[in-house]
């Protein structure tokens, strides 16, 4: 890995400082590593006129083939709406398409269209050396450990219950996070395994 982090070195788009980054609570940490990769990927994804979450949507329907949009909003962990809007948007640009089911019309899937495959393309190739870059370096044991971590953070948050409308109540499963979470530079999944 190059560089050293220091109380220092500048996070995302705001600098560290005198701030005693040793003492920010974990919870900090991992909302301001989150805040620092968003705002670096979505610089290089501005080239591809593409967001996190329509680069997630492609590459899992990539991965999985065509899928109900409940299906496609779970394994990207975002809500139906959220889903549905972005999947808007892709569609307007033909990037997806939306398909009746044959066995059951009541259900629609979205899929991957030619033109969503080569903005997948390049969207890749737009964050593969900043990924590197953040990413890279790191021992096997620690991406393993990190992955983990980072995975069961994401279950527990999302099985909190919500404070709107549903208080008190689960939100729906998230099963398929378990095992595949989206991962927009590769074209496999990683299975989540726990820490040793």
């Amino acid at each position: 890995m190059t560089g050293r982090v220091t109380e220092t070195t500048p996070v995302g788009d705001f600098p560290v400082g005198d701030f005693p980054v040793g003492e920010y609570s974990l919870g900090r940490l991992v909302a301001m590593a989150g805040h620092a990769v968003r705002a670096r990927w979505q610089r290089e994804l501005d080239s591809t006129r593409l967001s996190g979450s329509g680069l997630a949507i492609l590459a899992t329907l990539e991965r999985a083939g065509p899928l109900p949009q409940h299906e496609v909003a779970e394994r990207c962990l975002v809500r139906p709406p959220t889903l549905s809007g972005v999947a808007d948007g892709l569609e307007r640009e033909g990037l997806v398409v939306r398909v009746r089911d044959e066995p059951d019309r009541r259900v629609v899937r979205l899929a991957l269209t030619p033109a969503g495959s080569e903005r997948l393309s390049a969207a890749r190739q737009a964050v593969s050396t900043l990924h590197e870059t953040i990413f890279g370096g790191f021992d096997p044991t620690t991406e393993s450990l990190a992955r983990a971590f980072l995975t069961e953070t994401i279950i527990r948050c999302r099985s909190l219950p919500s404070d709107r409308a549903t208080a008190g109540r689960k939100q729906e499963s998230m099963a398929p996070a378990r095992t595949a979470l989206c991962d927009e530079t590769t074209t496999t999944s990683r299975p989540v395994t726990s820490a040793p």
